[in-house]
């Protein structure tokens, strides 16, 4: 394994960071529960800026996938090897985790808020700079998740009340011979 790749163990979210160091974008950080698919996002994402995960839609909150994968970009910024490329790019963050679009929006307002602090501990190496500089991001990233499942568990029960008063109401019809 590349040694210039931070993992952190104590993640409660899978992500990764993808970011340009050297004159090329590379993953800089990662969760240890990180898998294939959430890299193979970043990815996919530098050939599509266009990405938009189904999930954020209304109807996804009934019918939406357990397992949704989301990235945002930062805004541009320098190489953290600013001598081997002087062009600007973006950090990406990658995660999994249910995510509107208004959270999406505010995740990616952390990123930027932390960047700076984030590619000066990515430089240093300094684990503990590193884990400070990106807390804020997976706080943000764990709070959006669980507001989204607590979002989608009070939109089924209200869908299963009002099923239930409306066979309540078709039994009490029959019952009473008021419908035929």
């Amino acid at each position: 394994m590349d040694e210039r790749i931070e993992v952190l163990d104590n993640s409660p979210i899978e992500f990764v960071v993808f970011g340009p160091r050297g004159g090329r974008d590379e993953i800089l950080l990662r969760s240890s529960n990180a898998g294939l698919d959430i890299i193979g996002l970043v990815a996919e994402k530098g050939m599509d800026r266009k990405y938009v995960p189904f999930s954020i839609s209304i109807i996804s909150l009934f019918f939406g996938a357990g397992r949704q994968m989301n990235i945002i970009e930062s805004h541009k910024t320098d190489d953290l090897d600013p001598e081997s490329d002087d062009r600007v790019s973006a950090f990406q963050f990658a995660w999994v985790g249910l995510c509107s679009a208004m959270r999406r929006e505010q995740i990616e307002h952390a990123l930027n808020k932390s960047l700076a602090d984030l590619r000066s501990a990515l430089r240093k190496g300094n684990r503990s700079q590193i884990e400070m500089a990106i807390a804020p991001v997976v706080l943000a990233c764990s709070r959006a998740h669980e507001r989204r499942q607590r979002y989608r568990r009070f939109m089924w029960m209200t869908l299963l009340i009002y099923a239930a008063i409306g066979i309540g109401a078709l039994i009490f019809g029959l019952v009473t011979g008021t419908l035929k």
